[in-house]
């Protein structure tokens, strides 16, 4: 009887060890994927708000190429208004500013936006703002005028006390060049309320998130919990746009058990064996719970992003209607562009894998061109050097327009100039070199070789949802490691990106 006891007693202390180490090892293991877990979705949604607020302030920093147009240029001579055809000039250049900022989708964050010379002539387009007779004056008297004055540069894009309220705003100021002869007539001004910030700032997954200056001080926030006393995991991502910083913080789960507990839970599952499963099995149903949640939040995110793309099926069916309706009334500037939008969206609905002559590919990446080129007023100008020989090789759909995209958003637009993007190729060997260059901004070496070391990342995406780094891998996984993009770039003269791969003919 005593060893049948023993027998049992030590069966049982055997189980009840065995049973809380693997307890306690699953509990851990659940607790650190459910932690990871949540951070890859913090990670996902603080890179997704990243992204939508530099689509929106870099679109609203383009509306400065307006200063390129030749009404508000003729505007910008003027000493005096005093005769009607000085007048009606004016009244054009107003109603042009106003014209560019409506084709905004968030022309409302736009507070002020004036076009002045240093003779006292202003014109300005109508915004949400207050427009008043001293405006210049208040301008003249701002940090960032000084700063443009000094610095020699052409644009300056910083924060600074709104000219309407005094309230921190983004402020944009350029020079308006005269198009006869290229000399400084005048300033282009700017105000972008902080509200394009705040609005894009959503509490929906928890994530306190908050902008931050350059010097790390507060601007604003969705400030939802507060962090004292708790264990908090920080995020920090630059923006584009005027030095400022996207700062997300989260309490993280602990997976460390007090001293006390473990001794209570042992104790527990000492004195009773049934009492101690139940309830381990309640903490693991209770975290396959928690990580089921997760998992669906991070699905939730995934399709919010997702949504922000538009079904080019739909699209393209709508705008064959437009089209359509253009030609009957004679609209060419319509049909155009209805053209060379439906061309694209046609393509981009059909795989990006498969491949197609050169010839067909130039002919993609000309109607993406027409696109931007009515976008940015002809801002830059893109030059195709490749023989008509060439146009028989198959390329991979879709590999030369992201490289042109990123010419012209990174290069040629930063540059606050009109810009030249060339497309050369030739043949070495049994391979093809097609290289893209542009006259914009170029790089310094360390951002050279972070681009390098980004090309085996495929978050970077353009207008097809293909960015460099998308290009790369699919040439390296079609066709070997020795393929794909290199870089050469030097600061302030150019960037050249060369893509090389295999001859083949169609």
């Amino acid at each position: 009887m005593k060893h049948k006891l023993k027998i049992i007693l030590m069966s049982a202390l055997c189980i009840i060890t065995v049973g809380v180490c693997s307890s306690v090892y699953l509990y851990n293991n659940l607790m650190n994927i459910i932690s990871n877990k949540e951070e890859g979705i913090s990670d996902l949604y603080l890179e997704t708000v990243r992204n939508q607020l530099n689509y929106n302030l870099v679109e609203l920093v383009g509306l400065s190429q307006c200063r390129n147009d030749l009404d508000i240029s003729k505007a910008m001579r003027l000493d005096k208004m005093s005769s009607s055809k000085e007048k009606n000039l004016a009244l054009r250049a107003s109603e042009k500013l106003t014209s560019y900022l409506s084709n905004y989708r968030t022309w409302r964050y736009v507070d002020k936006l004036i076009a002045f010379n240093e003779k006292g002539i202003s014109v300005q387009a109508a915004t949400l703002g207050v427009n008043r007779l001293d405006d210049p004056d208040r301008i003249l008297e701002l940090n960032i005028f000084n700063s443009l004055l000094q610095s020699g540069d052409k644009q300056i894009i910083s924060l600074s006390p709104s000219i309407i309220n005094g309230k921190e705003c983004i402020a944009l100021i350029c020079q308006i060049y005269d198009i006869n002869n290229s000399k400084s007539n005048g300033w282009l001004y700017m105000e972008i309320n902080t509200d394009i910030i705040a609005d894009n700032l959503s509490k929906d997954l928890g994530v306190n998130l908050y902008v931050a200056k350059a010097d790390g001080t507060y601007l604003l926030g969705n400030q939802i919990t507060s962090g004292v006393g708790k264990t908090m995991k920080t995020h920090e991502i630059p923006l584009s746009v005027a030095g400022l910083k996207l700062i997300g913080f989260k309490e993280s789960i602990s997976t460390a058990r007090s001293v006390s507990s473990v001794i209570i839970t042992i104790v527990v599952v000492v004195l009773a064996a049934l009492v101690a499963a139940i309830l381990m099995a309640i903490v693991i149903i209770s975290l396959l719970r928690e990580s089921e949640v997760l998992r669906n939040q991070r699905k939730n995110a995934e399709i919010t992003m997702l949504q922000s793309q538009i079904n080019p099926h739909f699209l393209y069916n709508t705008l064959e209607s437009i089209q359509w309706m253009a030609k009957i009334q004679k609209n060419t500037g319509i049909v155009k562009i209805t053209r060379c939008l439906i061309s694209l969206l046609r393509n981009m609905a059909k795989s990006v894998g498969e491949k197609i002559s050169l010839g067909e590919e130039l002919a993609l990446l000309n109607d993406y061109v027409e696109l931007q080129s009515i976008r940015y007023m002809d801002a830059f100008e893109v030059v195709n050097n490749i023989p008509e020989s060439f146009h028989s090789y198959a390329i991979i759909k879709f590999s030369i327009q992201p490289l042109v995209e990123n010419a012209i958003f990174h290069g040629v637009v930063p540059s606050g100039k009109n810009g030249t993007i060339t497309i050369n190729a030739i043949e070495d060997g049994n391979d093809l070199l097609i290289t893209v260059t542009d006259d914009g901004i170029g790089m310094e070496p360390p951002e050279l070789r972070k681009l390098s070391d980004r090309m085996e990342s495929t978050s970077s995406k353009g207008l097809t949802g293909i960015g460099l780094s998308n290009v790369n891998n699919r040439y390296k996984l079609s066709y070997g490691e020795q393929y794909g993009l290199t870089f050469e770039s030097e600061s302030g003269q150019y960037t050249k990106v060369i893509m090389r791969f295999p001859k083949e003919v169609v």
